[in-house]
């Protein structure tokens, strides 16, 4: 990417509608989870979603990307369709599910323009988009277009990166003590196209706004492409001890949810549209 281009991505991040297309960088860094065929996140998603859903429940993944987190739905027997605006992610995601043996629907859409109906699908999956999004736009397009085609009572799962106090450090480690992460990156992904990084509580807070409800959520505590060694041998640990799950969030002790939230680097929330 040119400099100039870098800027430009930079300089607009709070520009509602301003689209940069980093999708060479997203194809080179999913293309190494490829190789490593750890698709471990996705699939443990796939599991918990499959008994909340039925065999003929409709499903909608929004900015596809490679198409890591349909492709282990559809092992489980579920229809899947795609979407996704970029015909470099298309192209690879289409070539991805090719390998796994299956052929599924891609619609090349603009996130915030869904060419479905309303009410059409049982579960809408939103896997690393919003924080794509300026904060306004994520509010007031983004949320409610993927609310729209959600049926009522309809499930939605956003998995977003989070600001914590792990990945505040980590970020202050990666840019300023091993400076392999750009200065204008706001978390620690290095992405240019990242616009918003709140914390768990602020991202919680506003999906309420939307009459959402959060009926399960799951803190992670690596970047799906982790390189420090320390980190994935953290992630292990938390495994270990059971607490890198899905949680009902009723259930669910303000006291552990701020500890979680203290340590985890992303969260997936699993919500329920209450209404159209």
């Amino acid at each position: 990417m040119a400099l100039k281009t870098l800027k430009e991505a930079v300089k607009n991040r709070e520009t509602p509608g301003f689209r940069f297309d980093n999708s060479k960088y997203w194809k080179r860094y999913y293309s190494n989870k490829a190789k490593n065929k750890d698709f471990t996140r996705e699939h443990e998603y796939a599991i918990f979603l499959s008994k909340l859903l039925n065999k003929k429940s409709k499903i909608l993944d929004i900015a596809t990307g490679y198409g890591f987190l349909p492709v282990e739905l559809s092992k489980l027997g579920l229809k899947v369709e795609c979407v996704d605006k970029y015909p470099e992610m298309i192209e690879v995601a289409s070539e991805y599910m090719k390998k796994n043996n299956f052929s599924l629907k891609i619609h090349k859409a603009d996130a915030v323009a869904l060419p479905m109906k309303a009410n059409s699908y049982d579960l809408v999956t939103a896997q690393s988009i919003i924080e794509h999004f300026c904060f306004e736009e994520m509010t007031a397009k983004l949320i409610p277009e993927i609310k729209r085609v959600t049926k009522k009572g309809g499930l939605i799962l956003i998995h977003v990166p989070i600001k914590s106090g792990v990945s505040v450090v980590k970020r202050f480690y990666r840019k300023n003590i091993k400076k392999d992460l750009p200065k204008w990156a706001i978390d620690d992904d290095g992405d240019a196209t990242h616009k918003v990084w709140m914390w768990a509580e602020d991202y919680l807070k506003e999906i309420k706004k939307q009459n959402l409800k959060v009926k399960y959520l799951r803190f992670n505590f690596i970047r799906s492409n982790e390189v420090l060694l320390g980190m994935r041998v953290l992630n292990k640990v938390f495994g270990l001890m059971g607490i890198n799950k899905f949680y009902e969030m009723k259930t669910l002790p303000k006291f552990k949810f701020k500890i979680l939230s203290a340590l985890g680097t992303s969260v997936v929330f699993v919500c329920q549209k209450n209404s159209i």
